[in-house]
């Protein structure tokens, strides 16, 4: 089982041994905000640059991204 960490320098996966960066779309170096998974194991993530869908394949999609001048919280 893995563990899916979100903060705010960006996405991380613990699986019991060790804690790596989940980098694919920069999720590993963007702030996130929630996670969720679905009844069919796909990981739902919100970040500052938008959400992120990521199924059991690790394959990510960007579902749907934040406007390029909203991308910043001040």
């Amino acid at each position: 089982k893995r563990a899916w960490l979100a903060t705010q320098q960006g996405l991380l996966i613990y699986d019991a041994h060790s804690v790596s960066v989940f980098d694919k779309f920069d999720l590993g170096k963007s702030p996130i905000y929630c996670i969720v998974k679905d009844a069919q194991s796909n990981i739902w993530v919100g970040a500052q640059s938008g959400i992120y869908k990521i199924d059991a394949n690790y394959t990510c999609q960007l579902v749907a991204q934040k406007p390029a001048h909203q991308m910043f919280v001040y």
